[in-house]
């Protein structure tokens, strides 16, 4: 009996496996092709930079966890996101949480890949002029609505809403 339930597990996870192995496979893929066309060896794409350039584990420690914590951070706000999307209620919060992990996801990329300072620049001959503004735009209220204060808001264990609440903050000009 354990063994058919585990069979059944292994065929309802099947289609999950198989994209997930399909997009790893196609990623190695990319990856092989790109260091066959531009004769980089493919330990550069695969192994930490400081191991490449023989720097001592150190270097980038403070980057890296600064990507660490925006990676948690977008996590986050986008499983908060996933939490509350169901609740009607909560459609601006669920929104906020939402807006809150794309943009952290963005400043996460930004930050991991170097786009503003060395992809825009000197890769795709982006002028600075061009490139600080658009990350500023990043940091400006995009998904919020003016006029609006945002509290956060507690429930009692049967659902009801709690009298507890505390103002998160305030978008209001």
């Amino acid at each position: 009996m354990k063994s058919k339930s585990i069979w059944c597990q292994f065929k309802a996870l099947l289609p999950t496996l198989f994209a997930v192995y399909i997009l790893t496979l196609a990623v190695l893929c990319v990856f092989a092709i790109l260091s066959l066309q531009t004769e980089i060896p493919i330990s550069y794409f695969t192994r930490d930079p400081s191991a490449i350039m023989g720097a001592p584990f150190f270097i980038g420690l403070f980057s890296n966890v600064g990507i660490l914590f925006w990676c948690s951070s977008a996590a986050i706000c986008l499983f908060t996101f996933a939490v509350l999307r169901k609740d009607f209620d909560n459609r601006e919060l669920s929104s906020f949480f939402l807006f809150s992990g794309l943009i952290t996801s963005i400043l996460l990329l930004d930050d991991l890949f170097l786009f503003h300072e060395e992809v825009c620049l000197k890769y795709l001959h982006i002028p600075e002029e061009v490139v600080l503004p658009d990350v500023d735009l990043v940091y400006l209220d995009p998904a919020f609505k003016s006029d609006q204060r945002y509290n956060v808001i507690f429930q009692e264990k049967d659902g009801t809403k709690s009298g507890a609440q505390t103002k998160a903050f305030e978008d209001i000009p």
